[in-house]
């Protein structure tokens, strides 16, 4: 185990399970061994009777059948001492050395982890599934009806494109109630709805669906993009439709619709191009969630090994199942080491390969620490500006209050 939290640690989970085997078999090997050499003294008798003629053989009794088993209990154990001997001998080489880091070379791997990350830490608070223009399957999100919840939330949405909009509402039996509509150009609608209540939007010339959302957590404010309503209480969503952009192959995106949301932007993949745009929302997201100071303390022990010793694989390779690790790599914390570009490999988390890392990837890791160092400081600041408490957090903001579920993510 790695006491300190800076460096891999070499033994994978399940390895227990195997060196059980590889002990029963051992053990197995060892008795045999006992009996070939006559150290097991009813051995010795039965090999006695085998080579004896029928005419020869001596009438057994009870007291010599008692004689034996005592002195089998007498005897010292030499099987389960070699069996106690080749189990640790056998945990010793399971937790020898870890697999070879897989990639062969120290070019960055781009964002496509942490985009997929990003894109399954926010479904967590929305869900946009957008209508396609293209003949590919459009499947509703999986929230079929609305359910009775008690925590409200606020949806603010701006139409940008040049036709009107139509909302619909799924009520508690899956029909679509009509709510509204949204002018082109600027129009502007709101409701007060419920969490876990699906809505759907469609273009109101030609009934085509262009977006089914639904809210499924109030998003804590921070000091960046305010999610409070007016009221000072209740969360609020808010978001824009704007016209399909154009790709970087100048191709238009198969959608009738695009979203431009200033809190959670949506997707991924349209809107991070380059690791300090996801180290600096990872950092307002840990704001927003509340990370713990140990787990970023702990974090920037890590970073700073790496930079310390670029050429040290134990400090680029991790097991995400260690205590201290896998206290970071199931926090938003997850998007720092993704973003400066470490990728899931198995049960390790693996930075650049066997080689010294780059001098880029060097500069990138350092990057996340001074930017991690300035946000503890800023995080500092607004402590000492609003308690130990914090700034004012909508009511559900700590995603209790849905109904059936406990905390957003988790069943009762």
């Amino acid at each position: 185990k790695d006491k300190d939290g800076d460096g891999a640690v070499a033994q994978v989970d399940g390895d227990e399970g195997e060196t059980e085997t590889q002990s029963r078999s051992i053990t197995g090997a060892a008795d045999h061994a006992d009996d070939n050499d006559g150290t097991n003294k009813g051995s010795a008798v039965c090999d006695e009777v085998d080579t004896a003629t029928p005419s020869s053989l001596p009438s057994p009794t009870p007291v010599a059948v008692e004689d034996v088993t005592a002195k089998e209990k007498s005897a010292p154990s030499t099987s389960k001492k070699m069996t106690a001997r080749a189990t640790a001998s056998a945990k010793t080489a399971v937790k020898a050395q870890p697999p070879p880091i897989k990639a062969t070379t120290n070019d960055f791997p781009g964002l496509a982890q942490f985009n997929y990350w990003y894109d399954i830490e926010t479904s967590l608070f929305r869900i946009y599934t957008l209508g396609r223009t293209d003949d590919v399957p459009v499947v509703p999100p999986y929230v079929p009806h609305s359910y009775r919840g008690t925590v409200q939330v606020y949806v603010h949405i701006t139409n940008s494109t040049s036709f009107p909009i139509n909302v619909y509402w799924v009520d508690y039996s899956g029909k679509h109630i009509p709510k509204g509509k949204l002018h082109a150009f600027g129009g502007i609608w709101t409701q007060t709805t419920y969490i876990d209540h699906p809505w759907v939007f469609e273009n109101a010339e030609t009934q085509e669906v262009l977006l089914h959302y639904v809210p499924y957590r109030v998003i804590p404010t921070t000091s960046a993009v305010s999610t409070l309503a007016e009221d000072g209480e209740t969360g609020m969503h808010k978001f824009e439709l704007i016209p399909p952009t154009q790709t970087s192959s100048a191709v238009a995106a198969p959608y009738h619709v695009q979203i431009n949301d200033p809190v959670l932007p949506f997707p991924a993949d349209a809107v991070f191009s380059d690791t300090t745009q996801a180290l600096h929302w990872t950092l307002l997201h840990m704001t927003r969630m509340g990370i713990d100071e140990t787990q970023v303390d702990t974090l920037l022990k890590y970073l700073s090994n790496i930079v310390n010793e670029p050429a040290t694989t134990k400090y680029r390779q991790v097991r995400i199942g260690s205590s201290k690790f896998a206290s970071i790599w199931l926090s938003p914390a997850r998007g720092i080491l993704l973003a400066i570009g470490f990728v899931e490999v198995g049960a390790y988390a693996e930075l650049g390969c066997s080689e010294e890392l780059s001098r880029d990837g060097v500069q990138l890791v350092a990057l996340a620490i001074y930017l991690i160092v300035k946000w503890k400081d800023e995080r500092e600041q607004e402590a000492a500006q609003y308690g130990a408490n914090g700034r004012q957090q909508p009511h559900g903001a700590d995603g209790f209050g849905r109904q059936g579920f406990g905390r957003a993510g988790t069943m009762n």
